[in-house]
């Protein structure tokens, strides 16, 4: 059986690629940087993932992850 990917869901759109995908929560950061977070992507040696604040609206998080994916500095 195979899933079906939607491009409306940025966490099957990020895990396609073979990226994790996460959620953070921005009452951690920086009061300046909270309302400016929408997506970042993250590169370790052993890892690369998407990151998105915790309870984004989901409009919002599915443009940020697809500009994110759209970037070809974005790989998996």
């Amino acid at each position: 059986m195979t899933t079906q990917i939607t491009h409306a869901d940025p966490e099957a759109l990020a895990t396609a690629r073979g990226l994790a995908f996460e959620e953070w929560n921005i009452a951690l950061l920086g009061e300046e940087y909270r309302d400016k977070f929408a997506a970042i992507y993250l590169e370790t040696d052993d890892r690369k993932a998407i990151v998105v604040p915790s309870g984004q609206d989901p409009a919002e998080r599915l443009h940020a992850v697809r500009q994110l994916l759209a970037h070809p500095a974005v790989t998996a």
